[in-house]
């Protein structure tokens, strides 16, 4: 999973439901943080990726979109989902979520 968000409680859902997720499927979870405002995102994702044999990531945001980031890993030809994209939703799978009635329940 790539992540740049600061709020915890946000993240710590996340990673509790990928990390069920990939344990039932018989993956290992790896959390890695990014930054997508330092302008080394691409060389950080990069040393990630060749260091790191993975079978796929989880994006979460804004890491989702961020056009740099999302190039860099496909330059990798490692597959990715991403948490409710914002933009340009068809470039990859992704998970969505309804905010107008997640509010309700």
């Amino acid at each position: 999973m790539l992540f740049d968000n600061p709020s915890p409680h946000y993240i710590i859902k996340i990673q509790e439901g990928i990390y069920a997720a990939c344990k039932g499927a018989g993956y290992q979870f790896v959390i890695e943080h990014v930054s997508i405002n330092c302008g080394e995102v691409t060389a950080d994702i990069d040393r990630m990726l060749i260091n790191r044999r993975l079978d796929g990531l989880v994006l979460t945001p804004p890491v989702i979109d961020c056009r740099p980031a999302l190039s860099a890993i496909e330059a990798h030809n490692i597959r990715y989902v991403r948490i409710s994209p914002g933009e340009f939703p068809a470039r990859s799978s992704s998970v969505n979520t309804n905010d107008e009635v997640g509010q309700h329940q």
